[in-house]
């Protein structure tokens, strides 16, 4: 009796591990590869400039056939039940920058723009939350300059971490030479979502 017991709880073990196994991960080196070479991305050469694997996080340099040159930052993010994201930035300048935030995940094998990592927020309400909240920030200054028809005068900057979990979002003064948080994503282990919270 005690053996046969002994064989049931070995096979209910095994039988339970098979079933429990974690998917295997990709890794952020495939999903950086795989972002790199999507379509969208087809007429863009990238160099890396700043690779920390050990904490997730690396730095791009991108350049078009139209010899227009960007640059951004890469952070892969894993939940505690192994669901992996890659955040990607794209800096995009011409008087003043503004950051494009996207998010990236594999679905079936392909590379998935994922657009509802912010919880409770659509990629564009995060775009008129954060430019509300810039705009709120203006210094006297700012908007004596912008009262006068100055334009230009701040970027909106979108800052992924080499450590940590929390994405800043800042306003950067060209008028006040300065910098401020205006938001942070905080990022939950548990649900693979961001939550946004304002400074």
């Amino acid at each position: 009796m005690k053996t046969i017991l002994k064989l049931s709880a070995i096979t209910i073990f095994f039988s339970l591990s098979a079933i429990a196994k974690p998917k295997a991960r990709v890794g952020m080196q495939a999903l950086v590869k795989a972002y790199f070479n999507s379509p969208a991305q087809a007429n863009v050469k990238f160099t890396i400039t700043k690779k920390d694997l050990h904490n997730g996080y690396m730095k791009y340099e991108a350049s078009y056939t139209n010899q227009a040159i960007t640059r951004g930052e890469l952070a892969y993010y894993v939940t505690n039940g192994g669901q992996e994201m890659l955040a990607v930035t794209t800096l995009m300048c011409m008087q003043a920058c503004i950051t494009l935030l996207q998010f990236y995940g594999m679905q079936q094998g392909k590379l998935t723009l994922l657009p509802n990592q912010i919880v409770g927020m659509t990629m564009n309400d995060f775009g008129n939350r954060v430019n509300q909240l810039i705009k709120a920030k203006m210094s006297a200054n700012e908007r004596q300059r912008q009262a006068q028809g100055e334009m230009a005068l701040f970027s909106d900057i979108t800052s992924l971490p080499q450590h940590g979990t929390t994405i800043y979002i800042k306003k950067d003064s060209r008028v006040d030479r300065n910098s401020i948080v205006v938001a942070e994503l905080h990022f939950d282990l548990t649900t693979g979502k961001f939550r946004f919270v304002k400074r």
